[in-house]
């Protein structure tokens, strides 16, 4: 199938939706701490939105979480996870590639951790959402009017081109 126009690429792809080349994982995970949680890392909306790699040595936010979100919203390298809304539908979808972690580093609220599936690499799959095909795909499927964010039905619709 040939990629339609937008992609700025003559070569032969196939489109793919996020849904079907990686598992979506929305965290609900917030920045309180409560006693009876165990400590985690948070890594949070302004780690993202900064930082197009995270590392295990980057400086995160302490908070707790149950045992339950430690085993759900966990970080893992290859991960990439990006912005699932905000106040305004051109910062949607800003993405950072996970290349390593320290142990509980979690993703926090606001965020959506996107685990690739052994068809894409997660480096290339955060390259990808980088391109404006991408952002503009993102824009144009964010709901809402005064906080804008992507759904479920999103990862379906936006598609990426994989050879």
């Amino acid at each position: 199938m040939n990629v339609p126009d937008g992609w700025g690429i003559n070569n032969t792809y196939q489109l793919k939706a996020i849904s079907e080349i990686a598992k979506i994982i929305t965290s609900p995970v917030d920045k309180k701490s409560f006693p009876d949680e165990l400590p985690v890392f948070l890594c949070n909306y302004t780690d993202v939105y900064y930082h197009s790699v995270i590392s295990k040595n980057m400086d995160f936010m302490r908070a707790t979480a149950k045992q339950s979100e430690i085993d759900r919203f966990s970080l893992k390298p290859e991960d990439v996870v990006i912005t699932k809304d905000s106040e305004s539908a051109d910062d949607i979808g800003v993405s950072t590639y996970i290349e390593s972690v320290k142990d509980n580093l979690l993703c926090g609220y606001h965020l959506t951790i996107l685990r690739p599936k052994k068809i894409v690499d997660g480096r290339f799959l955060s390259y990808a959402l980088g391109h404006p095909r991408i952002g503009y795909d993102f824009y144009r499927y964010a709901n809402g009017i005064t906080r804008f964010g992507l759904t479920a039905k999103t990862y379906k619709k936006v598609k990426i081109p994989l050879r």
